[in-house]
């Protein structure tokens, strides 16, 4: 056995050991779930790793978890909530409101746009010059940026800012594709200073050459070797729009399920644009396509996928499982959340958007759960089959 395999093992048996122990009350043992929940938060890129163990532990204990660890609000009127490691809740408005002022302001707006005359134009007079500067452009982007993210601090969804600091400033690699290239790239400064008065990612009616670096394959197989294709690849992460719709997205997520989910994607609209962390989003969908694998591990999921948005212009993303029977009553629900939603609240859900969940809890209950932000109540809903988590965007 490796050392890295015998570890693991020791890891696993030594926290269902402690699970199993008579001398731990049930308050005692959700902080142990807890503590691992909260493990995957810090280190978000072994969470896949951390959850393969909470897995394992689970098959050693064969989900005998006594029934008093499970809920410690059985005898009260209201549900009361255990102490889990979850976050404080993060409205998603932030997210959009953020992304959007990013968009628009005349110096960030080239993070996501190319430069046409227009736009050289106006970042000229945004910086009291005759002619364009990369430099004082440069050293603008980082001061509106670091002004912008004091504005929204700790209101956005987990590695959002991050991800865009790094985009600027280069200091690590930014996106789940490990992108090194960054405007602050020691290439590109050279760059920069063999082609004065030139603009790195000029738009279509700017006949200047543009910055060239060596070939990017993403992990979808998209290749590009310029600044112009670049600035595109990073505004299609932080947008859905038309040519970055929901729809072409997600057909091209789901080729990771391959057969094992039926899919119906006729009412995903392509038309609906929003601001927002579109890996996040990613990352969410697949853990909740997971769930729906799971759900019936001998049965393929028929899933119907909608996107609309609503009177208060909030997007509404869901995902309905028509064939899925809720397995858990209400009151389970809103009390014990378990790791695998902590986990997804935590590094996903919060921030980016709200979360709902709508069922047929047996006996003409159907109702409307609200997960994140998560509250006491229910809301009645109209008869429905199967389960749908919504993802509502602000």
């Amino acid at each position: 056995m490796s050392k890295a395999l015998s570890l693991k093992k020791t890891r696993v048996d030594f926290i269902s050991d402690l699970l199993q122990s008579k001398k731990l009350g049930a308050g005692d043992k959700e902080r142990v779930f807890g503590l691992v929940a909260k493990e995957i938060d810090l280190m978000e890129s072994k969470g896949d790793f951390i959850l393969s163990e909470i897995e394992a532990i689970k098959a050693k204990l064969n989900e005998a978890i006594p029934d008093e660890a499970i809920s410690t609000a059985a005898n009260k009127n209201e549900p009361q909530f255990p102490k889990l490691a979850i976050e404080d809740y993060k409205n998603p408005e932030n997210n959009g409101n953020f992304l959007k002022e990013l968009n628009q302001d005349p110096v960030l707006k080239s993070l996501t746009h190319n430069m046409d005359t227009n736009q050289l134009l106006s970042i000229n007079h945004a910086l009291g010059l005759s002619d364009y500067n990369f430099d004082r452009h440069l050293n603008e982007i980082r001061v509106k940026y670091q002004i912008l993210g004091n504005k929204y601090y700790n209101k956005l969804s987990k590695g959002l800012w991050d991800k865009i600091f790094q985009y600027i400033h280069g200091h690590k690699t930014w996106s789940e594709d490990n992108i090194r290239i960054s405007w602050s790239s020691p290439e590109l400064l050279k760059w920069s200073k063999a082609h004065p008065g030139e603009c790195p990612n000029p738009g279509i009616d700017v006949s200047t050459e543009m910055f060239k670096f060596p070939l990017i394959t993403t992990k979808n197989g998209e290749a590009f070797n310029t600044m112009p294709a670049l600035i595109l690849f990073f505004k299609a992460q932080v947008t859905i729009r038309f040519d970055n719709n929901l729809h072409d997205l997600v057909e091209g997520w789901n080729i990771y399920f391959g057969d094992k989910v039926k899919f119906d994607l006729h009412k995903l609209k392509s038309k609906i644009e929003f601001f927002t962390d579109v890996e996040k989003l990613h990352q969410a969908y697949r853990h909740l396509i997971q769930l729906c694998i799971d759900c019936h591990p001998n049965e393929t999921p028929d899933v119907a996928l909608n996107v609309e948005m609503d009177a208060s212009s909030k997007v509404i993303f869901s995902i309905w499982q028509k064939n899925a029977v809720c397995k858990r009553t209400k009151e389970d629900l809103l009390n014990r959340y378990g790791a695998t939603f902590t986990g997804l609240i935590n590094n996903q859900i919060n921030g980016l958007c709200d979360w709902t969940l709508e069922a047929d809890f047996g006996d003409g209950d159907y109702a409307s759960l609200s997960i994140w932000p998560r509250k006491a109540e229910s809301r009645a809903i109209e008869k429905m089959v199967g389960l749908r988590y919504n993802l509502i965007f602000s």
